[in-house]
């Protein structure tokens, strides 16, 4: 978007650097680098490609994290085992799954293959997003860092996931 106000800018369509930093400063962009919870810190992102995989790691390298825990899916068009490789030495352990809600997710079995011949930290599998979720969180120290990601289908599911578990917490009663 800020390019986007310079190209203009150079057109005569002037465009105050003031309100660009506004609205960058006010910006919130659901499921990219998306904090969820705290205590452990909660992730969610929607990398999906090598640079936006890049683009995460390097930002997840300036927060401080007793483990670093990975839940990650993608879609069969990407190029799964280079996003796990990419990933890897950022995290100590990975839960691997496959959304529901999009027939494009990489078969949980294909992806254990795929994980098998590029990972070298722990992994396990979980059958859902919901199942991932619980079996991080319920491995996951206050300190710790849970990153989900691996497709914007993942993010999004997990997304709900959490904030239906936070809701559940805060609510405990249902009333």
């Amino acid at each position: 978007a800020v390019s986007l106000c310079d190209f203009l800018a150079r057109d005569r369509f002037p465009f105050p650097a003031a309100a660009a930093a506004r609205g960058l400063a006010d910006l919130h962009w659901p499921l990219r680098i998306e904090v969820l919870d705290r205590g452990p810190l909660v992730i969610v992102d929607a990398a999906h490609n090598d640079d936006s995989v890049d683009c995460l790691v390097g930002t997840l390298a300036g927060i401080s994290a007793a483990r670093r825990r990975l839940i990650f899916a993608t879609s069969k068009d990407k190029d799964s085992a280079e996003l796990l490789r990419r990933l890897n030495a950022h995290f100590e352990d990975v839960v691997l799954t496959q959304y529901v809600g999009n027939p494009r997710s990489v078969p949980l079995a294909v992806l254990e293959s795929i994980a098998a011949k590029c990972l070298t930290i722990p992994y396990v599998r979980a059958a859902t997003p919901h199942e991932a979720w619980k079996l991080a969180s319920q491995r996951a120290g206050a300190d710790d860092l849970i990153c989900a990601t691996g497709s914007v289908f993942l993010a999004a599911e997990m997304r709900e996931v959490v904030l239906a578990d936070r809701q559940r917490a805060a609510n405990p009663t249902g009333s």
